[in-house]
C-alpha cells in the first residue's frame, strides 16, 4: 500500500530510517522510486493535517527538503542524496538521479536539465548499445553485472567499452561533460531510410563550438551519414577508441554498435 508523506507519523518513521544511514556513516543513499505513488496521487484522508484533497508530489518536496534540513544538522555537506527517476523539482534536493533505460527512451530528465547529473543501468555482458547512450545523452554509468548481485569481473567487454567512453568524454570534457546538451538542435544528419543512427549535439562550455555525438546501433554494418551544420568551419572527428582528433568531412561513417562524435575545431 502507498503512504501518505504529509502524515507526520510516517514522516518521523521515514526521519529515523533515513537517521539509521547517517548514523552508520553511510558515504550516501538512493531514494528508490522517489517520485512513484502507483496510482494514488492524492490523499483524501481527514485524519493527516493535511488539506483534502491532499496532491502526494507536494508530500516529495517536503520530504526532500526534511532529508536535506537533517544533513545540514550533522554538517555532512558532502554527503550524496541520490534518487530514482526524480521529477524536475526534486532536482533541488536530490544532486542525482538514477534510472534504467530502455528501447524508445526520450531524455526529458535531460531536456528539462541539461547539466544534472543523470546515472542509467548498464547490466549487459556486451553492453556497448547502453554505454554509447550514456555518451548521446551525457549520462553517469551503474555498472550492475547480475542486476547488482555480481562483480564487475563478470563483464570485462562492458567494463573496457565503458572505460574507454569515460576517458574519452574526460578528454573532450569541455563538450561532452562541461558542454551544455542541445538534444538535435543546431544539426541534421542525413541518412539512407532504416538507418540505426542517433545522434545529439552539445555546446561547448565556453565557445559557440558545438560536438555532434553519432551511435550505430546496427550489429554488424557500417554505416554513412550526411552532417549538415549551419555557419560551421573546419570539422574533426574522433571517437572511443580511436580518441586522436583527426580532420574530417560531413560524410560520416559510423562503425557498427559504436560511436563517432564531430567537433566544431576552436
Amino acid at each position: 500500500m502507498v503512504a501518505c508523506l504529509h502524515h507526520q507519523e510516517w514522516v518521523n518513521l521515514c526521519k529515523r530510517e533515513f537517521e539509521k544511514s547517517l548514523s552508520l556513516g553511510a558515504s550516501g543513499i538512493l531514494y528508490d522510486e522517489a517520485f512513484h505513488h502507483y496510482a494514488a496521487t492524492h490523499c483524501f484522508s481527514a485524519k493527516h493535517g493535511h488539506r483534502i484533497p491532499a496532491t502526494l508530489a507536494s508530500a516529495d518536496l517536503a520530504l526532500g527538503q526534511t532529508f536535506q534540513d537533517l544533513l545540514r544538522q550533522r554538517n555532512l555537506h558532502d554527503f550524496l542524496l541520490a534518487a530514482e527517476a526524480p521529477f524536475d523539482l526534486q532536482h533541488q534536493h536530490y544532486s542525482v538521479s538514477y534510472f534504467r533505460i530502455f528501447e524508445g527512451h526520450i531524455p526529458a530528465e535531460r531536456y528539462a536539465d541539461p547539466f544534472y547529473p543523470i546515472m542509467i543501468a548498464v547490466t549487459g555482458f556486451d553492453d556497448r548499445e547502453m554505454i554509447n547512450r550514456a555518451l548521446l545523452y551525457r549520462y553517469i554509468i551503474s555498472y550492475e553485472p547480475y542486476n547488482f548481485k555480481g562483480d564487475l569481473s563478470d563483464f570485462p567487454l562492458t567494463l573496457e567499452y565503458g572505460k574507454r567512453v569515460d576517458a574519452f568524454r574526460s578528454r573532450y570534457s569541455d563538450y561532452l561533460w562541461k558542454g551544455e546538451f542541445r538534444d538535435r538542435v543546431g544539426a541534421q544528419v542525413n541518412a539512407a531510410p532504416d538507418v540505426p543512427v542517433s545522434y545529439s549535439v552539445f555546446l561547448h562550455s565556453e565557445r559557440t563550438l558545438r560536438a555532434v555525438v553519432l551511435i550505430n546501433d546496427d550489429k554488424s554494418a557500417a554505416h554513412e551519414v550526411v552532417l549538415q551544420l549551419d555557419q560551421a568551419g573546419p570539422l574533426g572527428s574522433a571517437s572511443p577508441e580511436s580518441p586522436e582528433f583527426q580532420p574530417c568531412s560531413p560524410n560520416i561513417i559510423v562503425p557498427p554498435r559504436s560511436a563517432v562524435v564531430v567537433f566544431e575545431k576552436p
